[in-house]
């Protein structure tokens, strides 16, 4: 410790005239949460804002030249820089005069200059209380300096967060910011800083190097190397153009957030999961195309949250462990590049189109996609197991060639069970609200031949894949309408004992019968508004001659004739009940009454 000199009186009370001049002041700083080793080594402080850069050649023999200020938990950190090589602990001094309520009105007044109002002073390593006046008192808290008593251009210190008052044990450093000014007690040719405004940083690991970088350098963040459980990162303002952040070791975070229009890509060779003891963990894109290009585990339940016009891309695996659920919120994109498993019991839920290289879904998982009939899943492999489901609601599917059509279609026909759609497989929620509607299953090479040129729902797509589409029932084509065209596939199908969708096959059941043949009639007349003619119809209550021979009307009659009873007891039944219709906004439906079955 080294007692304060006995200047106070020809220093302190000099005309503000004899002062080296100041700049004016800057704006509040924003803290920076960083653990500084005072060492007299400098790389920790890389990235550290500058506080302030003092005038050249205005204080002899001491110069100040730059400012840096970062905290942690338990220190106040700065980073002094002289303009010339000088001893400031040997005298004259360097003095900290720290404004803890940023109130000149209160504390010492530095010269009378009104820059500061200190209640508490450092000279060297030595700290006092200046609430009463330029020395009222002891403060219980020395700084650490390095180099101490040295002839140097840099030092660097650390002032304890815990300092408190001798007078009466209240704390130095009970707000949560402070103005800070630097000045000397030479006299004439003393040098001051202007205040600086400085608020403490949180512990909030933040990126704050605008270049690619390695994710374990403490010198790339503001705050702690975020790793742990719980743990947030976050990708900000600081990169100014597309960058890499690389970790070649396991990463453990609980949140991402990324808000810059440039692209963050964080890959290497290591790994990421997202994981927190409570709650959920989330990764938030706010700005930009961000990209996770790391093999990532989803240990809790994880919501991907995307604002509009923003993209995450995850391009590496990705595995939702067992039990764990991944929902979309937000209007923006989130797009699964590589191979998406779903381990028993758990979830994931699509809100955009996506080409991934595989999609495995196990016992008791399942995926989806969200509402809105704009979306398309095109996956190089399909696996659901037995109990697992993946609803497409009223979106599309594009499945590679390495999983076999047989294959898809056992999975849509399972789900469909007699158009419940309440079964494992391949399913829609929205079919299972609107009768009328399903999956279809084409392969690429039939699409072809009905018509398709090369593009599915916005996707390309090779002849041996296989499409399946949210549509109505009877839509053989896959063109998203019945029309003659399909009636045309399905009288073909029956007549010759085809199979599948493209021929007729609307229910999987092997073979095209009036079942089918009720499917695509009920399908086409509420596409074309005559649904309750034909009810009216084959129920009997009006065979009058009135509409009969109304596209899809006629049909129905045609086909009653045809098939007997039979097909109108399947008609009726099939027939959606009236609020359906209205739930799906089919109003000039909704009035239709439940009519009376053929016996």
């Amino acid at each position: 410790m080294h007692a304060i000199r006995n200047r106070r009186t020809r220093q302190l009370l000099a005309s503000a005239a004899l002062i080296g001049s100041a700049a004016a002041a800057p704006s509040a700083l924003a803290g920076t949460f960083r653990t500084i080793t005072i060492d007299g080594g400098y790389t920790d402080w890389t990235g550290v804002p500058v506080a302030t850069t003092d005038p050249t050649g205005d204080g002899n023999p001491i110069d100040y030249g730059q400012v840096q200020i970062a905290n942690d938990d338990s220190f106040i950190y700065l980073h002094v820089s002289y303009a010339t090589p000088v001893n400031p602990n040997a005298g004259p001094s360097t003095f900290l005069a720290f404004d803890t309520d940023n109130n000149v009105g209160t504390g010492f007044n530095i010269y009378g200059l009104n820059v500061v109002g200190s209640e508490a002073g450092y000279q060297n390593d030595f700290p006092f209380d200046q609430r009463g006046g330029f020395n009222s008192g002891g403060i219980n808290g020395a700084a650490s300096i390095s180099p101490y008593f040295a002839t140097t251009t840099d030092q660097e210190y650390a002032i304890p967060r815990n300092a408190t008052y001798a007078n009466d044990n209240a704390l130095v450093f009970g707000n949560t910011s402070f103005t800070l000014m630097l000045w000397t007690d030479s006299g004439v040719a003393a040098d001051t800083t202007v205040g600086l405004p400085y608020t403490f940083a949180t512990n909030s690991p933040t990126w704050i190097l605008n270049g690619s970088g390695d994710w374990q350098n403490p010198g790339n963040w503001g705050g702690t190397v975020p790793n742990g459980v719980g743990s947030l990162a976050t990708f900000g303002n600081a990169i100014t153009s597309n960058q890499t952040v690389f970790t070649n070791t396991a990463v453990t975070v609980g949140t991402l957030s990324f808000d810059n229009p440039n692209t963050y890509v964080l890959t290497g060779a290591g790994s990421l999961t997202l994981q927190v003891a409570s709650g959920s963990a989330q990764v938030d894109v706010l700005n930009g195309t961000q990209k996770v290009n790391l093999p990532l585990t989803i240990a809790s339940n994880t919501t991907f949250n995307v604002a509009a016009g923003a993209t995450l891309k995850i391009s590496d695996p990705m595995t939702v462990n067992a039990g764990r659920v991944v929902t979309q919120t937000g209007a923006g994109t989130v797009t699964y590049e590589s191979i998406v498993n779903v381990l028993t019991g758990g979830g994931l839920q699509m809100g955009s189109s996506s080409h991934m290289a595989a999609l495995n879904i196990a016992a008791s998982a399942s995926g989806s996609l969200t509402v809105g009939g704009n979306k398309v899943v095109k996956t190089d492999s399909l696996f659901v197991a037995a109990t697992g489901t993946l609803d497409l609601n009223d979106n599309d599917l594009i499945v590679g060639g390495a999983t076999p059509k047989s294959a898809v279609e056992a999975l849509v026909k399972n789900a469909r069970n007699g158009g419940a759609w309440n079964q494992p497989g391949i399913t829609s929620t929205s079919a299972r609200t609107l009768a009328t509607t399903g999956l279809g299953v084409l392969s690429g090479a039939e699409y072809n031949s009905a018509g398709g040129a090369g593009v599915f729902s916005g996707q390309s797509y090779a002849a041996s894949d296989t499409l399946v589409k949210y549509t109505w029932n009877g839509d053989a084509n896959l063109d998203g309408r019945v029309t003659f065209d399909d009636y045309v596939k399905i009288d073909t199908g029956f007549n010759t004992h085809l199979t599948g969708w493209l021929n007729g096959d609307f229910n999987y059941s092997g073979a095209v019968n009036f079942d089918d043949y009720v499917l695509i009639d009920i399908a086409f007349n509420q596409q074309n508004g005559t649904l309750g003619r034909a009810i009216d119809w084959i129920s009997g209550d009006d065979r009058s001659g009135s509409g009969r021979t109304a596209t899809g009307v006629s049909e129905v009659i045609a086909h009653l004739d045809q098939f007997g009873a039979a097909y109108g007891q399947a008609f009726l039944a099939a027939v959606p009940e009236p609020s359906a219709f209205a739930l799906l906004g089919v109003p000039a439906l909704a009035g239709i009454a439940r009519r009376r079955r053929v016996k």
